[in-house]
């Protein structure tokens, strides 16, 4: 094994860990715009949207994720939501914020 080799491995896992965390900051960011095009969409409307509405209207790929998201934006007391007969649905009180 050269000089050479063993620098050009070092240089390929270094390069990899950058790829990886810049995937991963990335994902942070993904997130968070998921998060913002929910509460836009929530502020957009009058009244309750189902998962599947929102996942829809948000470009969200898969309904399990947008769950997700609704579910934490309700711990974080940024939505109210509900689980009905039909799934869940979730708002925003519009008349509390205005308070």
């Amino acid at each position: 094994m050269s000089l050479d080799d063993s620098f050009g491995a070092s240089s390929l896992s270094l390069h990899g860990l950058v790829k990886d965390s810049a995937q991963e900051e990335l994902k942070v960011r993904n997130v968070k715009t998921i998060k913002q095009r929910i509460l836009e969409h929530l502020n957009a409307t009058d009244f309750p949207s189902h998962v599947e509405d929102i996942r829809f209207s948000c470009g969200v790929g898969n309904w399990n994720t947008a769950l997700k998201h609704c579910l934490e934006l309700v711990l974080s007391n940024q939505v109210q939501g509900k689980r009905t007969s039909n799934g869940w649905i979730f708002w925003i009180d519009k008349e509390a914020s205005k308070n």
